[in-house]
């Protein structure tokens, strides 16, 4: 487990991705029945720009914001969430107290 067990009991990201080159990338943390979220979205919207983060904690339609991300879905994963996600867990340790 790479966050602290009493903090984080479980953490994952789950891709869809679409044909048309759309996707929603969302990363949660478990935290023992709350659940902390924020997704990376590609995909017209009426409200933001077509490649948009929703921020944590909730990842609410209203807490997006426009990005600009790579054309490839590979590139998105490893050049702006594997990254975010490494940072992330950094944050989480450092705000532990156990």
């Amino acid at each position: 487990m790479y966050y602290p067990e009493s903090v984080v009991d479980a953490a994952y990201i789950e891709v869809q991705a679409y044909t048309d080159g759309t996707f929603h990338i969302t990363y949660v943390e478990s935290r023992h029945g709350d659940r902390w979220l924020c997704r990376w979205d590609r995909h017209d919207s009426p409200d933001y720009s077509r490649d948009h983060f929703h921020e944590p904690p909730a990842a609410r339609h209203s807490d997006g914001v426009n990005r600009d991300y790579p054309l490839h879905l590979g590139d998105v994963l490893a050049d702006v969430v594997v990254p975010w996600v490494n940072r992330r867990v950094g944050v989480v340790w450092d705000n532990y107290e156990g």
